[in-house]
């Protein structure tokens, strides 16, 4: 009976420890600059986690589409995957404030917002150039350095990259997924979203 109280005693200081550092985590996010704003009001002063590389993987075999809900910290996608450890890519609920993009000759858009300099975004670019080859005319394709325009990452919510958001030819964005997406898939989405390429 006194080893099961000292195996209970045990337990709840360390249920205290995590807690204490999750609080001192949470005071030290709180001092740190905002670097992410998805709504113009309630989220406005909510600073937001730095943006991180998402290691590539083999596709998920089922994604959900973007529905409009208020994003928040403990809801986006944080996770980074050390070299060589299994990660299943990651999708996100488009930003409820999410104002649509007027691209210049009405077409759909697929905007991916990473690094130069990170691996999964240097292995997304065969497959965006691809994608501009392939369907010139039919989508419009883009890419920007989030490290390089930071004010960018803050405009579209970016919390991980690279993260491609797809848009339809009204400029809506319809879906956002993070990480590497090979070029079938990312038609494959337009085509599930009734855009046809």
């Amino acid at each position: 009976m006194k080893s099961m109280y000292g195996k209970i005693a045990i337990i709840a200081m360390l249920l205290v420890a995590i807690v204490g550092v999750v609080q001192l985590k949470q005071r030290q996010g709180a001092t740190a600059p905002p670097q992410v704003n998805t709504t113009q009001d309630a989220q406005a002063s909510t600073p937001s986690p730095p943006i991180t590389s998402v290691a590539p993987t083999a596709p998920s075999p089922k994604t959900t589409p973007a529905v409009p809900t208020k994003a928040t910290p403990a809801t986006a996608s944080k996770s980074v995957t050390p070299p060589g450890a299994a990660h299943t890519p990651s999708t996100s609920k488009a930003p409820a404030a999410a104002t649509p993009i007027k691209t210049a000759a009405a077409l759909p858009r697929l905007l991916e917002l990473g690094s130069d300099s990170c691996r999964p975004c240097q292995m997304m670019q065969p497959v965006l150039a691809a994608l501009r080859t392939d369907y010139a005319g039919k989508l419009q394709v883009d890419f920007i350095d989030v490290w390089k325009d930071t004010a960018a990452g803050d405009k579209y919510g970016i919390q991980a990259i690279p993260t491609q958001i797809f848009f339809d030819a009204t400029g809506k964005e319809v879906f956002r997924h993070t990480g590497y997406y090979p070029k079938e898939d990312i038609l494959a989405k337009f085509k599930e979203f009734g855009i046809s390429l």
